[in-house]
């Protein structure tokens, strides 16, 4: 135990509180339902690979997780895959862009996966909290 050379109360060396740590930014925004978060991509080409496709959708926000879905016998893709936001508002902004972008020689399909859940999240007012600042 350090001396205590008059400059502290005994009162000042009772433990403090913890410091409540801020979260991680890079830690995903679990407060915004993922249903208003995660998107469903459809009608995509089978010569375009997952790195393509993301940097398709990395514009509009930082992305949490992305996947196109492959059957499991074949390894081909079947089409359609997910890609989750960190952000809500991201997500909004890459259905407004991407719905109907032109993809080599189809057009993309871009919707909220759950589309009826996250009708009702929006319609609740419980939806997006903020537009990230970045």
């Amino acid at each position: 135990m350090m001396p205590n050379h008059g400059q502290f109360s005994d009162a000042s060396s009772q433990q403090l509180p913890p410091q409540q740590v801020p979260q991680d930014v890079s830690q995903p925004n679990h407060q915004e339902p993922e249903a208003i978060r995660n998107v469903m991509v459809n009608f995509i080409p089978l010569g375009i690979d997952e790195v393509e496709l993301r940097q398709l959708f990395e514009p509009f926000g930082a992305i949490d997780s992305f996947r196109i879905v492959y059957d499991p016998h074949t390894h081909t893709s079947k089409g359609y895959g997910f890609c989750k936001y960190r952000y809500a508002y991201s997500a909004k902004q890459a259905i407004n862009n991407l719905h109907r972008h032109p993809c080599q020689h189809k057009h993309l399909k871009v919707v909220y996966a759950k589309e009826e859940e996250a009708r009702r999240i929006l319609e609740s007012g419980a939806g997006m909290i903020m537009a990230p600042n970045a």
